[in-house]
């Protein structure tokens, strides 16, 4: 594999390869296209919007000579943010990059066998023919075009055509060599051929230049592209794949860590966690640990993970600039393999470059955030860096340094004891958290309502949002705080409760979050629009029905597993609203068994899966008139056909009754049908048969299984 690349190919790669393989540009364009896509593929930061303008512009003739049909749409937006969040929710840290290369070789050959599907279907010729023979995939389209019209009826039928007219002995030439495959025919060809003649057969002959192109470009064997050995773009499969590799005896003797080096990568966790008081000794015994890992592992890849527990450990040291070299190579090392881990780094990265003047490597990985869409606040230097990194080691501090933590908890006393800005009521206030805070937004989220309504009565603004475009309102839900929000409530425009936060939060979504039906009754009662969508489209009734889910689930796998090397350290995400301890389930390895086994019992303590006040929430929602058939994004799932995956027989009966319509699909075809049977739950499909009328039983089964 060509050396630094990403072991998930990159978006900013996908985008390039679509420019240079379904693009012809002019003369007077072709540099500025050169020095674009010699940009995009030393993996520029590119957001999806961005990455979509550009196929739209340098994808233009093929825009307009495929007349916009479906499959000639140049939007990619939404098949860029599924692809980004798809790469983004796989963790694939611990395999070679050219394992999960050839995992993802596996799902564009899936996409690719799709893509013929349907675009063949028209020349005849079977998809089986092409696949894993990229470098005849033109000749044999245009064998099966002469063998059926004749070489010479052909070329006088395309030279007949406007745009087209290059002499029939011209056409026959090409044609035959086309047909020999001496040559291959070029992006600007096919387009005239799309534009002025037979629109379909381009477009087959146009797929069939994409996978050639493919098969060059990402450095592939085309030997693997036989049948039975394709992957949906699916994130489950996806994962599946990445498990069995991960699980296979092959990997785990050539590239598992032994017992021994699990168990220093636990410990060098666990000594480098900021929030773990440091005791004498464990600068020495890092330092120790760190030479044993490096000589067990030698020069394996892989070590560059291990930059980021030393980026810890130097921070905590005080050695700032030291620190953010290693971040950035562990950044580097966990592009497109762990977003959880990548989080992480990026989070240290931005406050320590900000901290410490550097603005090209602020920029650079701020430029990383936005075009993956990762949410991560601005860096607030002075506080974040004193709250992670409080130096804490007394080895290496001098020995006035009393308290190691004394600056890494938010001191709350000073806050609380602070009096309000009677005079300007309006003031925002810096240092409270990662961006500057109106006074009356830190008191509600403090809870502190009789200095919230001296701020009302001086006349502060209940609408000023921070610049995260946070209410007063939204603090004091943040802060579960009745009294202030029964005192800012009356106070606060429609506008401001319809207002969503850069993360795509309203004020209804946060209340459903916490699952307070009391709260969503006055936000409804308010004026709290019933179908806000979330940062995925996901409407307020699709957001109450995914905290359904029983968020024990991934506790209990992470407990069965055990917490050994073998434990895969990518278990399937849910939307559970338990999503902390599901994180720490999923991160067994890093545990000891005493830990994980108080996960069941804080689950148990803090769920709220399938409680009265769900279920009051859910007909809230449905008096309000919340569309139970609203789909989510891409995925198109309904609130109904998430029912069905849950497998909550009440949801399912309530969503019948207001509507929901039985014979929706998802984007792949599934129905509610053939999702209780996928997911486990077929000993509810009798039942819920039985609610419906004779004609959507039939169809049901005659359908359910697409």
């Amino acid at each position: 594999m060509t050396e630094g690349i990403s072991p998930i190919p990159q978006p900013s790669e996908i985008v390039a390869f679509l420019i240079r393989a379904m693009s012809h540009v002019d003369d007077q364009h072709e540099e500025a296209l050169k020095k674009e896509l010699q940009r995009l593929r030393k993996g520029k930061p590119v957001s999806p919007e961005a990455a979509n303008e550009l196929l739209k512009e340098h994808l233009a003739d093929f825009h307009t000579a495929n007349g916009n049909d479906i499959w000639g749409a140049t939007d990619f937006l939404d098949a860029l943010k599924e692809y980004i969040s798809l790469c983004l929710g796989l963790d694939c840290s611990a395999l070679p990059a050219e394992v999960v290369r050839g995992v993802f070789d596996r799902v564009a050959y899936g996409c690719f066998q799709d893509l013929f599907r349907n675009v063949l279907s028209v020349t005849g010729v079977d998809p089986r023919e092409i696949l894993g023979k990229p470098n005849q995939a033109t000749r044999i389209l245009w064998q099966s075009r002469v063998k059926d019209h004749g070489l010479s009826s052909l070329a006088a039928e395309i030279q007949g055509k406007p745009g087209l007219s290059r002499g029939q002995e011209n056409w026959e030439r090409l044609i035959k060599r086309w047909s020999k495959g001496e040559h291959d025919p070029q992006i600007i060809t096919i387009l005239a051929l799309m534009k002025n003649w037979d629109r379909k057969f381009a477009r087959a002959l146009l797929a069939a230049r994409i996978y050639q192109k493919y098969c060059e470009f990402c450095l592939v064997d085309p030997g693997n592209h036989v049948e039975g050995n394709e992957l949906p773009f699916d994130f489950d499969a996806i994962q599946s794949a990445l498990l069995d590799v991960a699980q296979s005896p092959r990997y785990l003797k050539t590239c598992g860590l032994s017992a021994s080096d699990d168990r220093t990568i636990n410990e060098i966790a666990k000594l480098t966690d900021p929030r773990r008081p440091k005791l004498d000794g464990d600068f020495l015994r890092l330092e120790a640990l760190f030479e044993k890992l490096e000589y067990s592992l030698h020069d394996q890849q892989r070590l560059a993970g291990l930059c980021f527990y030393r980026g810890r450990y130097l921070a905590q040291m005080g050695r700032y600039d030291d620190a953010l070299d290693a971040f950035e190579t562990a950044a580097n090392w966990f592009q497109f393999r762990s977003a959880t881990q990548m989080k992480s780094c990026l989070h240290y990265i931005l406050n320590l470059a900000s901290k410490l003047g550097k603005r090209r490597v602020l920029a650079k990985w701020q430029g990383w955030c936005d075009g993956l869409g990762l949410d991560l606040d601005s860096p607030d230097a002075d506080l974040s860096v004193s709250r992670d990194f409080p130096e804490l080691f007394p080895e290496a501090q001098p020995a006035d340094n009393a308290d190691p933590l004394s600056n890494y908890l938010l001191i709350m006393p000073e806050w609380e004891e602070r009096k309000p800005d009677l005079r300007n009521p309006n003031r925002v206030i810096k240092g409270y958290g990662p961006t500057p805070t109106p006074q009356l937004s830190l008191f509600a989220n403090l809870g502190q309502v009789e200095k919230v309504r001296q701020l009302l009565r001086a006349g502060a603004d209940p609408d000023a949002l921070d610049r995260n475009n946070g209410s007063a309102l939204l603090n004091a839900l943040q802060g579960h705080d009745d009294a202030c929000v029964r005192a800012l409530l009356p106070v606060t425009s429609t506008d401001t409760i319809n207002a969503k936060t850069k993360g795509g939060k309203s004020l209804l979504l946060m209340a459903i979050s916490l699952g307070s039906s009391d709260y969503v009754q006055r936000l409804l009662e308010k004026g709290a629009d019933v179908e806000v969508t979330g940062p995925n489209q996901q409407t307020a009734l699709y957001e109450t029905v995914s905290h359904f889910v029983d968020p024990m689930t991934m506790a209990r796998a992470a407990l069965q597993h055990g917490s050994g090397p073998e434990m895969p350290a990518f278990l399937r995400k849910t939307s559970s609203p338990f999503h902390d301890e599901e994180a720490r389930a999923r991160s067994a390895t890093r545990y000891h068994p005493d830990e994980l086994a108080v996960l069941p019992e804080m689950a148990e303590h803090f769920s709220k899966g399938d409680c009265t006040d769900l279920r009051k929430i859910v007909q809230l929602l449905l008096d309000a008139g919340a569309n139970v058939n609203a789909p989510a994004g891409s995925s198109r799932l309904t609130p109904f056909l998430y029912a069905a995956e849950i497998g909550n027989s009440w949801l399912l009966q309530t969503l019948v009754d207001h509507g929901a319509d039985v014979r929706s699909q998802d984007e792949r075809g599934g129905t509610a049908f053939s999702r209780l049977h996928y997911f486990g739950h077929s000993h509810l499909v009798s039942e819920f048969l039985s609610w419906l009328p004779p004609e959507d039983r039939i169809w049901l089964r005659e359908n359910g299984f697409r």
